[in-house]
């Protein structure tokens, strides 16, 4: 399906409540879909929300989201990270990968020949001055860096520490980053602007959506 992107505010408070009647408003603006692929802001293991740090409630802990969104909206829906689904439209599936998304927040996935490792929040791992990568490359403190001078230095810091467990990286960002990226990223690192549908691989690429399994039960890999 193509359609014109449609979006609505994210309600407050952002419980799953809220928030699956915001998904549910949207949805019915768009055309008829057979399925549903979800990127949400937080870990999630195979459809369930383990964490979701910048929604401000713990009542995300736990909720099977997948299974929620094909209750109310009647068709099959996966849910991942929304850093590894962008990725995964962007990634060259060949050998360790790691994108950087800037948006809202500061995003990163990781994968291994197209495979998304299990996801580590690592946006909310302390980086300096005593606050984590979040803090320091979210829209709010990109916002002062452009406001002050704009010139990349609060970027490059971030770009370095990243790379050095990667032996490519994809930078994903908006016209507002590029202009914090350009000076700092390495050679054979690319920068991707806009927006990119990495859903469609959570239904393709069978490898990348699989339920975690019951303690002590194990199945092939396929």
């Amino acid at each position: 399906m193509t359609a014109d992107r449609v979006r609505v505010e994210t309600p407050r408070p952002s419980d799953p409540k809220n928030v699956l009647a915001a998904l549910a408003m949207l949805a019915a603006s768009l055309p008829p879909y057979d399925r549903i692929s979800v990127g949400f802001p937080g870990v999630v293991r195979g459809g369930r929300v383990l964490t979701a740090p910048n929604l401000g409630t713990k009542a995300w802990h736990g909720f099977d989201l997948a299974a929620e969104l094909e209750r109310i909206l009647g068709k099959p829906a996966r849910v991942a990270n929304d850093a590894d689904l962008q990725g995964l439209a962007v990634i060259s599936r060949r050998g360790v990968e790691m994108v950087l998304t800037l948006g809202t927040g500061f995003g990163t996935g990781l994968y291994w020949d197209g495979r998304p490792a299990p996801h580590l929040e690592l946006a909310h791992h302390p980086f300096r001055k005593g606050k984590t990568y979040e803090q320091q490359l979210g829209e709010a403190a990109r916002r002062k860096v452009e406001s002050a001078a704009g010139t990349g230095a609060s970027a490059s810091p971030s770009t370095s520490s990243a790379n050095w467990c990667v032996s490519t990286a994809c930078i994903w960002g908006r016209e507002l980053e590029a202009h914090l990226l350009r000076a700092t990223r390495r050679r054979g690192d690319r920068l991707q602007l806009g927006r990119h549908p990495g859903g469609i691989h959570l239904w393709t690429d069978r490898w990348v959506w699989r339920p975690l399994e019951p303690a002590g039960e194990s199945s092939a890999t396929c």
